[in-house]
C-alpha cells in the first residue's frame, strides 16, 4: 500500500516562495560574484632576464619587466603604470587594496627582487585595445620570479595569492541553503505530481 505524504497548502506555498527566491538569489550571485580574471603562469618567469607581460591576452603587450641582476626595470609601453614610491615600484603584501584613481601610479620603476618571503604583489593599471573601461590587476612575484596576475574592470582590487583557489568558486552559505531548499521544494512538488 503505497504511503502518501500530504503537505498542507501554506506548506507548498512556502516551499514555492522559497523556490523563487534561491532562484533569483542564484542569478544574482553569478553577477556579484565575478572574480578577477586570473592566469597562473606554467612556469615562473625570471624577469631579470626581460618579460613582456600581455595582462588581458589580446596579443599586445601592455608592460615590460627588463632585467638588470639583482633589481628589474619594470616599464610600460603607454598603455600601462605601475605603483611607484619614488624611483621603486610599490611592493605591495597579500591583502593590500589599491585604486585606479589612486595619486601614486607612474610610467616605471626598479624593483626590488631580493624579497623572496612573503610574497609581492606589483599594482598595474592599464588600458586595452578591447576598449572598455579602464582595467587594473596585480602581478604576484616571489623574488625575481613572476607567477603570475589578475586583473579586472573595476576600479579597485586586493591582491590575492593566485597559487590558492579563489574563494570566490564557492557558493556562499546563504546561497547554498537556498538552493538546498529550492531542490527539496522541486523533489515534493514533483512527488505531488505523480501521486496526482
Amino acid at each position: 500500500m503505497p504511503v502518501s505524504t500530504v503537505i498542507s497548502q501554506a506548506l507548498e506555498s512556502r516551499l514555492g516562495r522559497y523556490m523563487m527566491v534561491a532562484g533569483a538569489a542564484a542569478s544574482a550571485t553569478v553577477a556579484t560574484q565575478a572574480a578577477p580574471i586570473t592566469v597562473i603562469l606554467p612556469t615562473p618567469v625570471n624577469v631579470t632576464l626581460g618579460y613582456e607581460l600581455d595582462f588581458d591576452q589580446n596579443g599586445s603587450t601592455e608592460f615590460f619587466f627588463s632585467g638588470s641582476g639583482s633589481s628589474a626595470y619594470a616599464c610600460y609601453f603607454g598603455t600601462a603604470d605601475v605603483l611607484i614610491a619614488g624611483s621603486f615600484v610599490q611592493q605591495l603584501s597579500e591583502g593590500a587594496s589599491f585604486g585606479y584613481s589612486s595619486t601614486e601610479w607612474g610610467g616605471f620603476g626598479w624593483m626590488d627582487v631580493s624579497q623572496t618571503t612573503p610574497a609581492s604583489f606589483l599594482g598595474i593599471r592599464f588600458s586595452s585595445t578591447f576598449g572598455g573601461p579602464a582595467r587594473i590587476g596585480f602581478a604576484q612575484f616571489n623574488g625575481p620570479f613572476l607567477y603570475g596576475f589578475a586583473w579586472e574592470e573595476a576600479s579597485s582590487i586586493t591582491t590575492f595569492d593566485l597559487q590558492q583557489s579563489s574563494s570566490s568558486d564557492v557558493p556562499e552559505p546563504a546561497t547554498g541553503a537556498l538552493a538546498a531548499l529550492a531542490l527539496g521544494a522541486l523533489a515534493v512538488a514533483s512527488r505531488k505530481k505523480k501521486q496526482a
